[in-house]
């Protein structure tokens, strides 16, 4: 028993001198400046984004783009239905199975198949609701007439193959319509198509070389959430169309919101309060460092494992969010500089120090104030 003792002590011991190591080179502070107010984090992007998903809130959507250095409102969605959200692009559609292609006309192909051309009806309108009066006085001529913002607001119709196609709609409506100018538009690898979740109505083309936003239109009594997809997350979500023809979709939040979404992800929400602490502080710190990794790709983080895993709304629980909120703002330093506070999920027993010491850390930094 007293070699037992004795061994105990020599662990203190070694414990205590660890810890005084730790504490007389790292610190833990309150926020400063480093901290961001909002972080933007991808969620699909590049060669491995879905080009066909949907975007949705319960309470409805707002929708804007991005002119200059502020955003543009183009109009309101309300209702839970949300957008079903796919390139300005050729379609084979077989058994309701959408599936891109690149369209040669002396191919034979089973099912239907549309295009990028569509016809203009009339010109430029001043707004919204003027376009949307167009639109509804041609809805007689053809079921396929919606709205479009390119560089303002048109009425456009039809999903056509080729320039011919919509060249001999354009008798047909001149000889209904004569009141409007008709034109066709051609392909923009830049423009997205917009179509009601539910109804499978398309409803509108938005050109999308500029960020699209789509905000949570509030509900009484409850956090405003959006999804895409399956997935559920605070903020506002954003889509852009990049050179290479992808849609990339990125979720712009509160950073400390952002941890929500990342401690969970990290570690399991059932362990001790002190180690989902010590986790939202090195989430913070690795966060902050991290920004701009994506800065190419429009937005700072992304939701995978070399920036850190986000997993946002729906994988939020109480113990982690708590975590973060009784951390709030605070950073790891050494020599009063911000680090790099790597973690791992396994590691086959290597490189256990690095969360170790932060815990340690934070432990001590509890009981001193």
């Amino acid at each position: 028993m007293e070699q037992s003792n004795h061994r105990s002590r020599i662990r203190l011991i070694i414990l205590v001198l660890a810890a005084a190591f730790v504490i007389s080179s790292f610190s833990i502070t309150y926020a400063d400046p480093n901290i961001p107010e909002l972080i933007k984090v991808g969620l699909s992007y590049n060669s491995a984004a879905n080009n066909n998903f949907i975007i949705k809130s319960d309470g409805g959507l707002k929708i804007s783009i991005k002119s200059g250095t502020s955003y543009l409102e183009l109009f309101n969605y309300p209702g839970a239905t949300g957008f079903k959200i796919r390139k300005d692009a050729y379609y084979n559609i077989v058994n309701n199975k959408e599936i891109e292609i690149n369209y040669v006309m002396a191919a034979q192909y089973t099912g239907e198949v549309v295009g990028p051309y569509h016809i203009q009806i009339g010109e430029i309108y001043p707004d919204y609701n003027s376009a949307k009066l167009v639109a509804d006085s041609m809805a007689s001529l053809s079921q396929t007439v919606f709205l479009a913002y390119d560089n303002g607001w048109r009425v456009w119709a039809q999903l056509y193959l080729d320039e011919s196609e919509g060249l001999t709609q354009i008798q047909v409506f001149q000889n209904e319509m004569p009141n409007y100018n008709y034109s066709v538009v051609a392909p923009d690898k830049n423009r997205v198509q917009l179509f009601d979740a539910v109804t499978g109505k398309l409803l509108y083309i938005i050109n999308a070389a500029s960020d699209v936003k789509f905000e949570p239109l509030t509900v009484s009594n409850s956090t405003p959430i959006m999804s895409f997809n399956t997935m559920k997350y605070r903020g506002n979500l954003f889509i852009k169309r990049i050179p290479e023809g992808h849609i990339n979709v990125y979720n712009e939040l509160p950073f400390e919101q952002y941890l929500y979404g990342v401690v969970p992800a990290e570690m399991p929400y059932s362990w001790n309060m002190e180690a989902l602490k010590a986790q939202a502080v090195a989430a913070r710190n690795y966060g902050i460092l991290n920004i701009g990794k994506h800065a190419a790709d429009g937005f700072d983080l992304c939701n995978e494992p070399h920036s850190q895993v986000y997993k946002g709304y729906g994988y939020e629980n109480a113990r982690t969010n708590q975590a973060v909120d009784e951390t709030k703002g605070r950073l790891v330093l050494y020599n009063d500089k911000l680090i790099y506070t790597y973690f791992h999920s396994s590691s086959g027993g290597r490189h256990i120090l690095g969360l170790w010491m932060i815990s340690m850390v934070w432990e001590v930094h509890m009981i001193i104030g």
